[in-house]
C-alpha cells in the first residue's frame, strides 16, 4: 500500500473534494526529489569531468619519444605566379543545387527519420493504451465508471509529454498535441457523461495523475542526462530488484533495529558512501584477494556473533553492514557493465536508453497508483504483473521496429564526417550536433577531437567507466602511434536506433595536430564551426592550414555567424593559401572558392540549410552528369 498521505489522496476525489495547494506541492517535491538530486549530482559530475578533460588535453608527453610528426604537411613550395587567389564564397544552399546521389541520401535520411519517430510512437502508444487500461481495470470496484475513464484518460497526458519531447523539437508541434488531447479529452466528457461535473473529477485528480508524474519527467527529459544513463539505469534496477526481492520474501518478516540508537541512523548513511570508496578502490588495485578476504571475514564475523551469542548490541549487523554494502555497489557495477556491453553491441544506444527511462518511471507512478486503489494486498499483485507486461509489451514494440529498420540497412556502408570547431560555447556546439540529428547522423559517422565544450555531450559509456576509476587519462592518446591505432579502432557501423557513431578523440596537447592531420584527408567532408573565431585562435589557424593542403575545397563547409571575425577569417585563410603544398589537391585549382554558410539564428533555417550543405560537399563528385 502507499504511505498514509497517498491513501488520503486516492480517497479524496470520491468524496467530491480536491487537493489543497499543499497536498499538489508535497506531491510535486516527493516526485521529483531523486531526479533532482540526479541533476545536482550530474551538475558537479560535469564540472569534475570538465576539469579532468581540460587538464588532459593541456599535458604534453615527458620525453621526445615517439614524436608526434604532422603527416601531410610538406613543406610550402614557392608561390606559383599562376595560382588564382582563394576567396571565401557565401553559400545559400537549395534542394535544386544538390546532386543526384546527394538528393538521395538526404530523402533517404528524413525518410529514417520518419520511420524512426514512427517506432518510437508506436512503441508510446502501445504503453500508454495499456497503461491506461491497467488503472481502469484496477480501480473497478473503487470509483464509478465516469471517474474510471478521467483516471484512464489523464494516464495519456504524461506519456505524450515523452513522445513530444522524443519525437519533435518544434514548440508549435508540442502545443498542437496538447491541445489535440484537451479538445479529444473533453470531447469524450461531452459525449459519455456530465461535462460540468466530470470536469471537477479532472480538476480532483490531476494532481495525482498529471502532476505527480511530470514532477519526474521535467528533470527525467533533460537531454543534458543521456552520458549517464548508463550509470543511472544500473541504479535504478538494482533498486527495483531489491524493492521486489523484498515484497516476495516478505514485508512483515523484516524486523528493524533497535530505533533507541540515533548513531545507527548516521551509520547507515555512512556505510554506502564507504561501499562505493571501498569499490572504486578494489577495481583499480590489481591484487584484490587481500581485501576481499578481510571483508568476507568480517561478514562471517557479524553473522557468527549473531548466531552464537545473540548480543542486545547489534554488533553483527554492524559488522555485516559493510561488507553487504560493497557487494551491493558491486551489483549496480556488473549492471552498470551489462548496459556498457549492450550499447557496445548496438542493441541500446543511448537515446533508446533515454527513451526507456522515461517510460519506466511513469510505469513505476502509475504502478503505484493501481495497485492501491484496492482495499486488498493481494490484487496488488497482479497489477503489477499487468504493469511490467505493459512496459514489456512497449519494449518489445520498439526493438522489434527497430532491428527490421537496422537489419536492412547495416550493411551500408556509412560517409565520413570531421568536425572541427572553436572550442567556445557548449550550447552552440551541442546545437550544431542536434541540428545533424536527423540528417548527417542517419548516413554517416561524426569524427570529432574532444574539448571541454563537448566533453559531456560526447561522453562514451567506456570514458565514464576510465573517469569513475580514475583512469581518464588512459584514454588519452599521447603519440603518432597511438593516434594511429585509435583511428584505425573507430567506430563506422550502424547504431541501434538507426544512428551511426560520433567517434571522439581525446589528445595530448602535441597529439592532436596528428590526428587532425590524419583524419581530414580520409573524411568525405570536414564541417568546420569557426563562430566565435579570432586572431587569437591558433589551433583554428593550424586546422585550416591542414584543411586547405590535404582537403578539396569542395569538401569543406565553414559555419560562420556575428561573432566570427571575418577579418580575421581572411587574413587566415589568404595566409594559409600562400603557403599551399605544391602536391596539395587544390594548387591546381584554377577559381578556387570556400564555401563559408553563415547561421542567422533561426534554428529550423539554420539546420535546413546545414543538411544542404553537408550533403552537396560530401556527395559533390557523384551523380552529377
Amino acid at each position: 500500500m502507499l504511505s498514509s498521505w497517498s491513501s488520503g489522496i486516492l480517497v479524496m476525489p470520491i468524496g467530491g473534494s480536491s487537493f489543497s495547494a499543499m497536498d499538489t506541492l508535497l506531491m510535486f517535491l516527493e516526485a521529483s526529489a531523486f531526479p533532482l538530486l540526479f541533476l545536482v549530482l550530474l551538475g558537479l559530475f560535469a564540472w569534475r569531468y570538465r576539469r579532468a578533460v581540460a587538464h588532459g588535453m593541456s599535458r604534453r608527453r615527458r620525453t621526445s619519444e615517439n614524436s608526434n610528426p604532422v603527416p601531410c604537411k610538406p613543406a610550402p613550395g614557392e608561390w606559383p605566379a599562376g595560382r588564382a587567389r582563394l576567396r571565401l564564397q557565401p553559400i545559400a544552399p537549395s534542394v535544386a543545387l544538390l546532386s543526384s546521389a546527394a538528393s538521395a541520401q538526404l530523402a533517404q535520411a528524413q525518410h529514417t527519420g520518419l520511420l524512426v519517430r514512427l517506432a518510437f510512437a508506436a512503441a508510446g502508444i502501445t504503453h500508454m493504451a495499456l497503461t491506461s487500461g491497467v488503472l481502469w481495470w484496477s480501480s473497478a470496484g473503487s470509483f464509478p465508471a465516469d471517474q474510471r475513464g478521467v483516471m484512464a484518460l489523464l494516464a495519456l497526458a504524461p506519456g505524450l509529454l515523452v513522445l513530444g519531447a522524443f519525437l519533435t523539437r518544434r514548440t508549435r508541434t508540442r502545443i498542437a498535441m496538447a491541445l489535440a488531447f484537451i479538445l479529444l479529452g473533453y470531447g469524450a466528457l461531452v459525449l459519455f457523461g456530465d461535462p460540468l461535473r466530470d470536469l471537477r473529477v479532472v480538476w480532483a485528480f490531476v494532481p495525482l495523475m498529471v502532476i505527480f508524474p511530470l514532477a519526474g519527467l521535467l528533470f527525467l527529459l533533460v537531454r543534458q542526462l543521456r552520458p549517464l544513463l548508463v550509470a543511472l539505469m544500473a541504479l535504478v534496477v538494482f533498486l527495483i530488484s531489491g524493492v521486489a526481492l523484498v515484497l516476495l520474501l516478505g514485508v512483515d518478516d523484516i524486523q528493524p533495529l533497535q530505533t533507541g540508537r540515533p548513531w545507527l541512523l548516521c551509520l547507515g548513511l555512512v556505510y554506502p558512501v564507504l561501499g562505493v570508496l571501498i569499490l572504486m578502490r578494489l577495481l583499480r588495485r590489481r591484487k584484490k584477494r587481500l581485501p576481499i578476504v578481510l571483508l568476507a571475514v568480517m561478514a562471517l564475523a557479524g553473522i557468527l556473533t549473531d548466531l552464537l551469542f545473540t548480543p542486545e548490541f547489534p554488533l553483527g549487523p554492524i559488522l555485516v553492514g559493510l561488507p553487504v554494502n560493497v557487494l551491493q555497489v558491486y551489483l549496480v557495477w556488473l549492471a552498470f557493465k551489462f548496459f556498457i556491453w549492450l550499447g557496445e553491441r548496438r542493441f541500446l544506444p543511448a537515446q533508446v536508453l533515454h527513451f526507456h527511462l522515461c517510460w519506466l518511471f511513469l510505469t513505476l507512478c502509475f504502478g503505484l497508483i493501481a495497485a492501491n486503489t484496492g482495499n486488498d494486498l493481494r490484487p496488488a499483485v497482479t497489477t503489477w504483473a499487468l504493469i511490467s507486461a505493459a512496459f514489456a509489451s512497449y519494449a518489445i514494440v520498439l526493438h522489434v521496429a527497430l532491428r527490421c529498420q537496422w537489419s536492412a540497412r547495416r550493411k551500408e556502408g556509412g560517409k565520413r564526417l570531421l568536425l572541427l570547431r572553436v572550442f567556445s560555447d557548449p550550447a552552440k556546439r551541442s546545437q550544431l550536433l542536434d541540428m545533424l540529428d536527423d540528417t548527417w547522423w542517419r548516413c554517416g559517422r561524426i569524427d570529432l577531437i574532444v574539448g571541454t565544450d563537448l566533453a559531456l555531450r560526447t561522453l562514451s559509456a567506456r570514458m565514464l567507466e576510465s573517469f569513475l576509476l580514475r583512469r581518464t587519462d588512459r584514454e588519452f592518446l599521447k603519440s603518432g602511434e597511438q593516434v594511429e591505432r585509435r583511428i584505425a579502432a573507430l567506430g563506422s557501423g550502424l547504431e541501434g536506433d538507426l544512428h551511426y557513431p560520433v567517434n571522439e578523440l581525446y589528445c595530448y596537447a602535441d597529439a592532436w595536430p596528428y590526428a587532425v592531420s590524419r583524419l581530414a584527408p580520409e573524411s568525405d567532408m570536414v564541417l568546420m564551426d569557426l563562430r566565435g573565431f579570432n586572431r587569437d585562435r591558433l589551433g583554428c589557424t593550424f586546422e585550416l592550414s591542414v584543411l586547405l593542403d590535404t582537403v578539396t575545397l569542395r569538401r569543406i563547409v565553414l559555419v560562420t555567424d556575428s561573432t566570427t571575425d571575418m577579418g580575421a577569417l581572411e587574413e587566415t585563410v589568404e595566409a594559409a593559401w600562400n603557403g599551399l603544398a605544391n602536391n596539395s589537391p587544390n594548387a591546381g585549382d584554377e577559381s578556387p572558392l570556400l564555401n563559408t554558410l553563415a547561421f542567422t539564428g533561426n534554428k529550423g533555417m539554420d539546420s535546413s540549410v546545414l543538411a544542404l550543405a553537408v550533403f552537396s560537399a560530401a556527395w559533390e563528385a557523384e551523380g552529377r552528369g
